[in-house]
């Protein structure tokens, strides 16, 4: 594996030097997406330098921060969206980060725990089709007629009845870092299986970003046919933020969205 195109003295010196002159224009996410410098070695004999990886983290929470420019484009970004849902009748619903929320684990990433960030605003967001998949998943369990979900979120053979916005902050957020401390990777890796998974294994720290606690989040959605009950479909939302969250591992608690004190 090559180190990427921007490991070279001249392109890094420029990027720090703007980075350092203007932090609070920053497209953060674009820094996470573009940039990520936590390598060690040379030429094609490179690897991921554990504690670079941790510093990478730790410069994106100052940048963050630091990025006022941001906290302007997020409001005029709700302004818009608002008058477009007002328009259509549709919600808005806000509401809170009970604990920590993460958006993209999942996502391809040279550090290989990834994070959902708006390409534009450089802002954490949680997608639509996120929204609906969790809002289907509820409605299942609890035992909601096939033939209602259908007529709400759409099937193979129809389009739902309710659009889903992305999820917006509602402010500049702030993110953190967090910690998987996984004690028996060398088990978990082992191609043939004959490593036992032992306690003598040394633990292997994976540092991810989350979304922080009370961090509040914008819900919008508009119904494509008039004779669907958007406060039914608020009420399903609330639901599914409260009972089952959104994003990843919801199990252990993350996630957990709650109406606002």
């Amino acid at each position: 594996m090559r180190l990427p195109f921007y490991d070279h003295v001249t392109m890094e010196k420029h990027l720090v030097e703007a980075i350092k002159q203007r932090p609070y224009g920053v497209n953060i996410g674009l820094v996470f997406e573009k940039y990520a410098k936590f390598w060690k070695g040379k030429d094609i004999d490179i690897s991921i330098d554990d504690e670079l990886r941790k510093q990478f983290y730790e410069d994106l929470i100052k940048l963050m921060k630091q990025a006022d420019r941001a906290a302007k484009f997020i409001r005029e970004y709700n302004t818009r969206l608002d008058k477009i849902v007002e328009s259509r009748g549709g919600r808005a619903i806000k509401l809170d980060t009970n604990w920590r929320f993460i958006t993209g684990l999942g996502g391809p990433h040279p550090s290989e725990t990834g994070f959902r960030w708006d390409r534009n605003l450089g802002m954490p967001y949680l997608s639509g089709s996120s929204i609906k998949g969790a809002l289907r998943a509820w409605m299942t369990i609890t035992g909601k007629e096939t033939a209602e979900i259908d007529s709400l979120l759409g099937s193979t053979d129809m389009s739902g009845s309710v659009v889903f916005f992305d999820a917006i902050p509602n402010a500049k957020p702030s993110i953190e870092m967090d910690i998987l401390n996984p004690h028996y990777s060398d088990y978990y890796m082992d191609p043939h299986k004959k490593k036992p998974p032992a306690d003598y294994y040394s633990p292997v720290p994976v540092f991810f970003l989350t979304v922080a606690p009370g961090t509040q989040f914008i819900f919008r959605l508009i119904a494509t046919d008039k004779s669907v009950d958007l406060g039914k479909v608020e009420e399903y939302l609330k639901s599914t933020a409260n009972d089952m969250g959104f994003g990843a591992k919801t199990a252990v608690g993350y996630g957990q969205f709650i109406e606002p004190t």
